[in-house]
């Protein structure tokens, strides 16, 4: 199974940590928080991982190239995106090489949950996409998730899944809906990433 890791971001508002580095590779309790994504892929299946890259994406490049050994059997590279496309961009760029059930992760976050149960649940859901979602007390520094349990139902703030039907970035205490956000973990289709605009 294929693992796409999101780099590209340059991580201002953590600046100063990140202005001779990129946000994935901030350290979290020693280690780089890419490193953590990385190893919930691996433990979850993935054998391939293509990290997509942007600011100071040598950096990255020089970690992910000692991701591969004979002992990890973990394939890696780096896919460098000369103008910032996006999740749904940087992943689309990647069309021809996914083709099968891959999972796209955010490297700068810390995965707490089982993504190999998620895998299996996706797969037994049949859905073309998976998010995953984590409820936070103040949601006003995210993007907060609606969930229904129709397709084009309203928003039901109790339910645990369902189908995303509202998102709202960033919203102010009177703007929000939900407290649940997206915590930037998918599991996709490649039938769902070709409705994705080319250069979008």
């Amino acid at each position: 199974m294929f693992g796409v890791i999101m780099a590209g971001g340059q991580g201002s508002r953590l600046y100063p940590l990140t202005a001779n580095r990129p946000k994935p590779m901030v350290e979290v309790i020693g280690r780089p928080v890419i490193e953590y994504v990385k190893d919930a892929m691996v433990d979850a299946g993935v054998s391939n991982i293509i990290v997509t890259t942007g600011y100071k994406g040598d950096m990255l490049e020089e970690l992910v190239d000692g991701w591969c050994s004979e002992e990890s059997q973990l394939e890696s590279s780096v896919n460098q995106e000369s103008t910032p496309m996006g999740t749904a961009g940087s992943v689309r760029l990647l069309l021809d090489q996914l083709q099968d059930t891959f999972i796209v992760g955010s490297g700068d976050s810390v995965l707490s949950c089982d993504l190999k149960k998620l895998v299996e649940r996706h797969k037994t859901s049949n859905a073309k996409v998976t998010m995953a979602l984590w409820e936070v007390e103040n949601p006003s520094e995210f993007g907060i998730v609606g969930l229904s349990e129709q397709q084009s139902g309203e928003v039901d703030g109790s339910l645990e899944e369902g189908y995303v039907v509202r998102f709202k970035e960033k919203p102010k205490a009177e703007e929000a809906f939900s407290n649940v956000i997206n915590a930037g973990l998918y599991i996709i289709e490649p039938e769902a990433l070709a409705l994705v605009p080319e250069g979008e």
